[in-house]
């Protein structure tokens, strides 16, 4: 049997080989490799950001060094010679942060040393017996157990499984001169009820079925593995053939190089991600052009804080507020946004921003009633300059009633834009002071100065 490691995934009755993803195990440690990225157990939440859910600073840390380790060993294993099993499960996206103020969007693909390389979430029951033989025994074996979680899309990967169609790839390979990255979607033993007994001590055993069931799928992955070298007429180079006894002069040299690319392309991908990261908190402020839900609730809380108020969310598990603004004066408002894909802001939003009013007041520490801001992007898919209208007559008549200020987001992005490019105090007051003086109708935000 080839050495064989497990990172992420326990095969049946075959514990021995199992790694968690922070084990920091060398993949070079074995011939044939399966990684399941099923990160998010691994790490702890700490609540969430823009509707997805986000990790602690130290999982956060933790999290970053683990996809370093596994990029590196990943490309070391492919030099080396080994075969790396990707099993595709679903792609989790969160946040990470280490300040708690700036989040970076990460997922758990992360790891992988590849450009071209994108994976969607897509679920189906259907997939196409495959053309390469290698794999036949893998799809006869479980046919009726795999199901896909994803599509990938990518240049690199030469496609192996496709759905049902044939129009969408689902499985792939990515076969270097010396080792192979395989992509394949797997059948999932924990759906399975009678894999698992529980001893009369109290700890849980494999049953023998799913020893069955893990030995088979050991020895397809075995398999595969072997018919890829056998194609390629290349026997695996064998753990000792790297010691220095058998190096040769010219290929430490060589090594040296490409150690020293390598370096210079991984601090130019850190500057890159950073650089990434920079221009997605730029252009976050866009979002008021056109977004909806938690994009929204966010870039209007941004433009908030760049016209000098300290807004937030707030939930406490029972009441959940979109914003709660306090100005630099001490006015303090509550904020309720609303993005509509073909029409008006109309009065049942307008219904929930006055009942968040209402709840707000009712918790202890509140002692006075906030004002009510209704943030409004209609029509959000239209160019800005194509809008007419923005709130329905009902919604100004209830804004008229109980002096709430009605809001269009692509105003703020117009002032927002402007004092982003220019520092203006005398401007973010004069907008404070618009907001305060506005209420009870749509608000007149001062003209923009001239740019300086």
């Amino acid at each position: 049997m080839n050495n064989i490691i497990t990172i992420g995934y326990e095969i049946p009755g075959h514990t021995e080989y199992y790694h968690d993803i922070s084990s920091n195990v060398s993949m070079l440690d074995a011939d044939i490799i399966v990684f399941c990225p099923q990160m998010l157990c691994e790490y702890f939440m700490d609540g969430f950001h823009e509707g997805k859910r986000k990790l602690d600073k130290l999982s956060s840390r933790r999290i970053m060094e683990d996809c370093k380790h596994w990029r590196r060993e990943t490309v070391e294993a492919l030099k080396a010679g080994k075969t790396i099993f990707v099993f595709l499960t679903k792609k989790e996206e969160y946040f990470i942060s280490f300040s708690g103020i700036n989040y970076d969007l990460f997922d758990n693909y992360r790891w992988l040393p590849l450009d071209d390389f994108q994976i969607i979430n897509v679920r189906g029951e259907k997939i196409k017996k495959p053309q390469g033989l290698e794999f036949l025994s893998y799809y006869d074996a479980f046919e009726d157990e795999l199901v896909y979680d994803v599509v990938i899309e990518s240049g690199e990967i030469e496609p192996i499984f496709n759905t049902s169609s044939g129009t969408r790839v689902v499985g792939g390979k990515l076969i270097t001169e010396t080792g192979n990255l395989i992509f394949i979607p797997y059948p999932k033993h924990d759906e399975k009820d009678d894999f698992v007994k529980k001893g009369e001590d109290g700890e849980e055993y494999w049953t023998r079925k799913a020893v069955t069931w893990g030995n088979k799928l050991l020895s397809s992955l075995v398999n595969i593995h072997k018919t890829l070298f056998l194609k390629t007429g290349k026997t695996p180079p064998p753990n000792w053939i790297t010691l220095k006894t058998y190096s040769l002069k010219n290929e430490i040299s060589l090594k040296a190089k490409i150690n020293s690319i390598e370096k210079r392309i991984e601090k130019l991908t850190k500057e890159n991600e950073s650089h990434s990261s920079d221009l997605q908190k730029e252009i976050q402020i866009k979002d008021l052009l056109y977004e909806q839900g938690k994009p929204l609730e966010s870039a209007v809380i941004k433009a908030l804080e760049i016209l000098g108020y300290n807004a937030e969310g707030y939930n406490d598990g029972t009441l959940e507020l979109d914003q709660v603004i306090v100005s630099a004066e001490g006015e303090r408002f509550i904020g309720e946004c609303e993005g509509k894909d073909n029409s008006l802001i109309d009065i049942n939003k307008f219904r929930q921003l006055a009942d968040a009013i209402h709840e707000d007041f009712e918790r202890e520490e509140v002692s006075e009633e906030a004002i009510g801001l209704l943030f409004g992007n209609p029509y959000r898919l239209t160019k800005p300059t194509e809008r007419k209208e923005f709130f329905t007559r009902k919604c100004i008549q209830g804004a008229t009633r109980r002096k709430y200020g009605l809001i269009k987001t692509i105003d703020l992005f117009s002032i927002c834009k402007y004092l982003m490019e220019n520092d203006n105090e005398d401007y973010k007051k004069e907008c404070r002071d618009a907001i305060v003086k506005g209420l009870g109708k749509i608000i007149k935000f001062p003209k923009i100065p001239k740019a300086e």
